[in-house]
């Protein structure tokens, strides 16, 4: 399976990183890491996560 990052999410996650970022650095490198490890366990488990609205749509929650 490939995960497929749409334009806007992934504008969405640099603009976030950015504004984590102004306080510290460190976190939104964490936070950025922590993302891509959710979403990078899709590959080997594709129905992990909670159903969204859709069903290729998951919830990771930490």
């Amino acid at each position: 399976m490939a995960i497929e990052w749409s334009a806007r999410a992934r504008t969405d996650l640099r603009e976030l990183r950015t504004y984590i970022a102004q306080d510290s650095p460190h976190y939104a490198r964490r936070f950025v890491e922590k993302i891509f490890k959710a979403v990078e366990s899709l590959t080997n488990i594709p129905r992990s996560g909670a159903r969204f609205q859709k069903p290729t749509v998951r919830i990771f929650e930490s």
